[in-house]
């Protein structure tokens, strides 16, 4: 009888650990949806600035002020959205870069990612480069939703219908997290 219990114990031991260790790889698998839906949810994502550079003679910024879709201050080097462009970018810096503006948009909303294009795995980092990070770079194709709110907008800057980016996302003990979002308009 307490041989019997030992290994219905044993069993039940078994079965628990190998239940963890299923859940545990589920965890750490990163397929391309999932990267996806991860960038997409992080704060990351929803603070990702996006790259214009306004090569021709000032173009996107005269295009924004005489449309009335935002205010450049060079002094304080920001872009402030107006009345009719609140609702679609929470802020705007402009950075002097040799000749030409850098203008970085954060968007309130309307970003997405159109496909997730590779997972590759980050090289470890830390005193022992044997030991591996638990990062993964995502590579993925995004693009701003073409809807009536954004037409103007758009109108003025440099875009195509899709543009590529990039993210850092690190396996922990609860999830992956993202760490970083790079977003690139060229």
């Amino acid at each position: 009888m307490k041989g019997m219990k030992l290994v219905s114990n044993f069993i039940v031991l078994a079965g628990a650990a190998f239940s963890w260790g299923c859940r545990s790889s589920e965890l750490s698998e990163l397929t391309r949806p999932r990267a996806a839906d991860i960038i997409t949810k992080s704060q990351a994502w929803t603070g990702a600035a996006v790259e214009f550079h306004d090569d021709n003679n000032s173009s996107i910024l005269t295009c924004l002020s005489t449309r009335k879709l935002a205010i450049p201050i060079f002094a304080e080097g920001v872009l402030k959205p107006t009345e009719r462009t609140e609702g679609l970018f929470a802020s705007g810096k402009l950075l002097p870069r040799d000749n030409r503006w850098e203008i970085l948009l954060v968007f309130k909303s309307g970003l997405r990612i159109t496909e997730v294009t590779g997972i590759t795995r980050s090289a470890p980092d830390g005193p022992d480069k044997s030991v591996d990070s638990g990062t993964e770079e995502v590579q993925f194709t995004w693009e701003l939703n073409n809807d009536k709110s954004y037409g103007d907008l758009l109108a003025c800057l440099p875009m195509t219908k899709t543009h590529t980016g990039a993210a850092l996302i690190r396996l922990y003990d609860d999830g992956w997290r993202t760490e970083k979002v790079e977003l690139k308009t060229f």
